[in-house]
């Protein structure tokens, strides 16, 4: 007989509110049900600080599959309130098909400042998780807010061995529908071919990303940018901040050795420009992400990063986690057929390539419809591949420069590692806005909708694609210029039309590469996966070609490198389809309506984290070959 399994949904609600002058923060509502659990941390010099700190704990220290938690936070004005966990959250093993799932709902009203300091996530081999965070904050509030996820017990020989982590975290402001900054990660290695590193860097164990706003912070950004400039000086020459952040060599040896770090660290900030958004002059937000070898290491840089709340909060996040003068080098167990993470790429099973084609453009080019106006289709994907196309692709090297610098990448093995991942992650972050563009432009041709309202629709798509974006400066910036290139480009190649007329009039309000190749593409008479799998080839052949501008690689030798590509872009565009499905049956259940149009924010999603920590440091390279 078999035993049937139990899940669990639990809530919790957290209320902190100020009161008096001077002001104090207390906490006014502590709601929980299990498996959630919420542990005021009482401690008097928390109390003479005037804030407030929560923990989040849950009984046996994880949840299992098919479990999930719910917590509503709040806080109020004036207010300061700190959460952190009491251990690393475990995410375990269960032979049930249901996944754990957490999500967050905060508020943080004018003038209250939430640091959000939680323990890594591990998930246990074989495991699967999502987590969705949402914080509505203030112009004039202050957040620190952490998102940290292990490789599972990696000293029992698991690396990365769960089956699915689905992370989303997104701000906005109040009274906007609109984020204006969403940090979203996608990991689903089961979708993967045998023997591929999900990362793109196999040494590393932890991942995490840190989100700054408001003034309250502004001290935990500078700490932030110091750190991150003396990680990359023992590796390479980088730039002098116009603010006189930047450490000299000696300072930054006396800082790493001070933190008595491990192993190699990762760490890579991206400002993001915020001013006039919800009519207020806000000043920037930061996003810093990391890769680790160890999660001690990342103990020891968020206590050091999250040192100047001290004063603020009585007490010094993480400290109680760091029990040693160094962090302790890791011994990974490793069993011998995961000893390391081959790189030579065993293609997915795909359809034989006409011969008429370019090896490199797959049959997914090929016309669908008949063969009349086929030659038409076939000539413009020819032209939107041709490398010659004025778009500004060959200034961007997708974090490849800044990767060869630091020494993570010396070779061909670990280039065609690294492009891959890089491939796949490229794909799962721009395919929702590729089909998103597209749809857009059929309307215009289908639908007879008011300019005005158009006009609207491109604005917001253009503002999904910026918020997504905009964690990672270099390819921010990439992505406005190829698509901005791209955008001149149309208005030269696309026949005189009132389509064409309202088409480029969108693009002079919003010209991310994505949502602008997939309207040129509609335009052009290409389908839906036509223009995703030309896309992905462009980003793979852009990458291999880096590699050539950098001598990583010979020019003989990238062709057989890019021809391995090709199986990394059809699963991220293969992994986005599925992404996508899962998306529309979901909001179907909840409406009980039939869902037509799909939100790329709900599907778009980086899966190589290491990657996406590693590419915001181009920004601080002294000698660079790419602008981007």
């Amino acid at each position: 007989m078999s035993i049937r399994p139990s899940f669990k949904h639990g809530v919790g609600r957290l209320t902190a509110a100020a009161e008096g002058l001077p002001t104090l923060t207390r906490l006014t509502q502590v709601s929980h049900k299990a498996p959630m659990r919420l542990v005021p941390v009482l401690k008097s010099s928390v109390d003479q600080a005037g804030a407030a700190v929560c923990a989040l704990s849950n009984y046996g220290g994880g949840m299992l599959q098919g479990d999930s938690v719910e917590l509503h936070v709040h806080v109020k004005e004036q207010a300061r309130l700190g959460v952190t966990t009491q251990g690393a959250s475990r995410i375990y093993t269960q032979r049930v098909p249901n996944l754990c799932q957490a999500t967050l709902d905060a508020t943080v009203d004018p003038g209250a400042m939430l640091v959000w300091a939680p323990d890594p996530c591990s998930l246990f081999r074989s495991s699967s998780f999502e987590q969705t965070q949402r914080f509505t904050i203030d112009p004039t509030s202050s957040v620190a807010l952490i998102d940290w996820f292990s490789s599972g017990r990696y000293r029992n020989g698991e690396h990365w061995a769960f089956d699915r982590l689905s992370s989303r975290t997104s701000l906005k402001f109040s009274g906007e529908e609109t984020p204006f900054l969403q940090d979203a990660m996608h990991l689903d290695l089961q979708s993967y071919s045998k023997g591929t590193d999900p990362l793109g860097v196999s040494q590393f164990h932890a991942f995490a990303s840190l989100i700054l706003f408001g003034d309250q912070v502004r001290d935990v950004q500078r700490q932030c940018l110091v750190l991150s400039d003396a990680l990359m000086l023992p590796h390479t020459r980088i730039r002098e901040r116009p603010d006189s952040l930047s450490p000299s060599t000696e300072n930054a040896m006396d800082l790493l050795q001070s933190l008595g770090l491990a192993g190699r660290v990762c760490m890579g900030t991206s400002r993001v420009e915020l001013q006039g958004i919800n009519g207020a002059n806000t000043g920037p937000a930061h996003v810093v992400r990391l890769a680790a070898t160890t999660n001690e290491d990342l103990y020891r840089i968020f206590h050091f990063c999250l040192h100047p709340l001290h004063p603020q909060f009585g007490m010094e996040f993480y400290k109680e986690r760091i029990r040693a003068k160094a962090s302790e080098i890791t011994r990974v167990r490793v069993p011998e057929t995961q000893a390391t993470i081959v790189s030579v790429y065993e293609p997915a099973k795909t359809n034989v390539v006409k011969e008429t084609l370019d090896p490199q453009l797959d049959q997914h080019l090929l016309p669908e419809a008949s063969p009349q106006g086929s030659t038409t289709v076939i000539w413009s994907a020819y032209m939107l591949a041709d490398s010659a196309l004025p778009t500004g692709s060959f200034a961007h090297s997708a974090g490849l420069e800044v990767a060869a610098q630091m020494g993570l990448i010396s070779n061909t093995e670990q280039l065609e590692t690294f492009v891959q991942a890089a491939t796949r992650s490229s794909m799962l972050v721009t395919a929702p806005f590729l089909v998103s563009g597209y749809q857009f432009s059929k309307s215009l041709v289908d639908d007879v909708d008011d300019m005005d309202d158009a006009l609207a629709k491109w604005k917001r798509l253009d503002r999904q694609a910026q918020a997504v974006l905009a964690s990672n400066a270099p390819a921010c910036a990439a992505s406005l210029d190829q698509g901005k290139s791209l955008a001149r480009v149309a208005q030269q190649w696309l026949d005189d039309s009132d389509a064409k007329e309202r088409l480029l009039q969108c693009f002079q309000h919003g010209s991310h590469v994505g949502p602008v190749l997939g309207a040129l593409a509609a335009q052009l008479g290409l389908s839906e996966d036509q223009v995703g799998h030309l896309y992905g080839y462009c980003v793979a052949r852009d990458m291999v070609s880096a590699a050539v501008r950098l001598s990583l690689v010979g020019p003989l030798a990238s062709v057989q490198s890019l021809r391995k590509i090709q199986s990394a872009a059809d699963e991220g565009w293969s992994t986005f389809r599925k992404r996508q499905a899962q998306q529309a049956a979901a909001a179907t259940d909840h409406d009980n309506v039939t869902v037509t149009t799909m939100d790329p924010l709900e599907v778009a999603a980086a899966s190589a984290p290491v990657i996406e920590a590693i590419h915001p440091c181009h920004e601080s390279l002294q000698v660079r070959l790419f602008r981007t």
